[in-house]
């Protein structure tokens, strides 16, 4: 749901020309169901907007799933006062976040220009919420990877990453990789710290002798302490011991609300139009294939677009007869890349492949809501190595299966659909299954 109170982000009267200026006889619209609605949104400025907005979320509420999510993208200057609408229609306790995303790299302002735009999202039931978590690549270079800067190689030797090394210009040596040195020691409430208590123990390494502070406690006890070291995973510091983290232990990391990788739409068709990758994100997070996506406020058909592309139902409208001849267009002239669904014979055999079990031998029924096969990423964790006593058969494995559950799900596509460039289904890191 995209509302703005700007005359020119409403009101385009061409299919031809998105140049909408406030005053001018050029930009007015001559269809009547959009003077009515002109009328009624501006007859008391922003109050009757505020009355036409509140009226809408009111029935949006009422339409909703009780799993449901509502996303109001909106621009900064009237964010607070759509965020209070939203508080009285679906209770200040059903927000769930509010994300602010980069929808240009410049703006022109008498003061400070504004470069962000915001989403609103409430759920309908904030404990029944649908949600999915979404991740992103990480890689040297690129977000999620700033405070990798070491460098290991497979003999244990270690150095700092040169920063040609760190942004990916260069390429590391091989089978080296970076690493980062992360705590070994816990703060975590509701356990005994101290000595005398569980995993507070010294521990001896490289000839000197480590023990937690009087406030922490170690993350593994005695058994497993003694595998990480085994491993090569502990670093010692002046201080204390620190937990070897390599970027490949888990290349992914999760997405958070401020999203600067998105931009603006390219190649606009309508005034209004949102980024498909945003878009993108917020179907991901809070729907499956087959759910039905409901979007009052069309426009160039953006939310039409993304839902085909993944495999969701979709309702659209608006009033202007111009936005839904651009969403029209936009919609028969699309093409989708294909994908193998999970509930087929092929899809089937792709999936045994990943997860190195027997495929499954049908029935198939080529159901939408079984979604897609996707690759998987693997997780190494320190839980994982200090449980697992064979260095050898930690090495050739690479992870601990146990513990990839929130990555290797990703069943957010179609066999109808096709991956966009930002979130990849459940997770932004799976790719074409072909």
């Amino acid at each position: 749901m995209l509302y703005s109170r700007q005359f020119n982000s409403n009101w385009q009267p061409s299919t031809k020309s998105r140049d909408v200026k406030d005053g001018q006889t050029d930009s007015l619209s001559r269809e009547p169901e959009m003077i009515r609605a002109f009328r009624d949104t501006w007859k008391d400025g922003i109050h009757s907007y505020l009355s036409y907005f509140r009226d809408r979320l009111f029935i949006a509420r009422e339409l909703l799933h009780s799993r449901g999510s509502i996303f109001v993208q909106i621009g900064d200057e009237n964010v607070h006062l759509v965020r209070c609408l939203l508080d009285e229609v679906f209770g200040n306790d059903c927000l769930v976040t509010e994300i602010a995303f980069l929808k240009t790299t410049s703006a022109t302002s008498r003061y400070v220009g504004s470069v962000i735009d915001y989403i609103l999202w409430y759920a309908k039931d904030f404990e029944r919420l649908k949600y999915h978590t979404l991740f992103k690549a990480k890689a040297a270079g690129a977000d999620g990877a700033e405070h990798y800067s070491g460098l290991v190689f497979p003999d244990g030797v270690r150095r700092a990453a040169t920063m040609l090394e760190r942004s990916g210009i260069e390429a590391l040596a091989d089978g080296a990789t970076l690493f980062t040195a992360d705590q070994l020691q816990s703060a975590g409430m509701g356990r005994e710290k101290g000595e005398g208590a569980a995993s507070w123990f010294p521990v001896t390494f490289e000839g000197r002798t480590y023990r937690p502070t009087a406030q922490t406690r170690w993350k593994t006890n005695e058994t497993g302490m003694a595998r990480l070291i085994q491993a090569g995973r502990v670093i010692g510091q002046k201080t204390t011991l620190r937990y070897l983290r390599k970027i490949s232990d888990f290349p992914a990391y999760e997405l958070h609300n401020y999203w600067t990788d998105v931009g603006g739409a390219t190649d606009k068709r309508y005034v209004v139009e949102t980024a498909p990758r945003v878009l993108e994100r917020c179907l991901l997070m809070t729907t499956d294939p087959g759910d039905l996506v409901l979007d009052p406020t069309c426009g160039s058909g953006t939310t039409a677009y993304i839902a085909e592309q993944w495999g969701r139902r979709w309702i659209t409208i608006d009033t202007s007869r111009v936005a839904l001849a651009l969403a029209r267009q936009r919609l028969m002239a699309a093409r989708y890349p294909f994908y193998l669904l999970k509930d087929s014979a092929e899809g089937a055999r792709k999936e045994g492949q990943f997860t190195i079990k027997p495929p499954r031998n049908g029935p198939f029924g080529s159901s939408i809501r079984q979604g897609f096969v996707c690759e998987r990423v693997s997780r190494v964790q320190l839980g994982s190595i200090a449980r697992n006593g064979d260095r050898n058969h930690l090495g050739k494995m690479g992870r601990d299966t146990r513990s990839t559950a929130r990555s290797v799900e990703r069943r957010a596509g179609t066999g109808l659909g096709g991956m966009g460039d930002a979130a990849r289904g459940r997770t932004e890191l799976a790719r074409r299954s072909a």
